[in-house]
């Protein structure tokens, strides 16, 4: 199905059928805290925020059971660099940003697309680095070949979507609106 349709189609049943105020989107690889969840929610309730996503703190040293024991920083620190592997979108998000680009298939530049339009609309996409969990890295890709193989054949493609969709890559954009129209 590709990132973008499955996401698009697991919010569109989340309005559907529960009425679904809150969307929380993790890679199938990762480990949460058990706080995680409830800090996504708050981080959302931030004034200009529509999306928030937790810290990674798989750093190749330290092990994916010792997470509970990980020591939460003192000092918040957000940052607008969104982790699109543990995130979460509200409502008023669909409402404002739009679905994310099916375009983008099977994976890749889907998630700098998205928040590319959140910045543009004058919003926040944050990352919390009091906020964890691990990630064990691109597991789907690493133990499917055909994804592995659709993945690595369409990323140039993806990037070139990008690049003329918004002008140049990630972080370099120059329109302002799709397509510089």
């Amino acid at each position: 199905m590709g990132v973008a349709p499955a996401w698009n189609e697991g919010i569109e049943l989340g309005i559907k059928f529960f009425n679904s105020k809150y969307f929380f989107i993790p890679n199938n690889d990762i480990l949460l805290k058990k706080t995680t969840i409830d800090k996504l929610i708050d981080d959302l309730q931030r004034k200009n925020v529509l999306l928030s996503t937790a810290f990674n703190v798989n750093t190749g040293y330290n092990f994916a059971y010792d997470l509970e024991n990980e020591k939460i920083p003192e000092i918040e620190e957000l940052t607008e660099a969104p982790d699109f592997s543990c995130f979460m979108i509200k409502k008023e998000t669909i409402d404002k940003i739009g679905m994310f680009d099916e375009k983008f298939w099977p994976a890749y530049f889907e998630d700098n697309d998205y928040h590319f339009r959140i910045k543009i609309a004058g919003f926040k996409a944050i990352k919390n680095n009091q906020n964890l969990y691990w990630h064990y890295g691109s597991m789907t890709i690493k133990k499917n070949d055909e994804t592995r193989r659709l993945s690595n054949q369409n990323y140039l493609n993806n990037k070139a979507y990008f690049i003329k969709k918004w002008g140049g890559c990630p972080g370099n954009e120059v329109f302002k609106t799709p397509f510089g129209e």
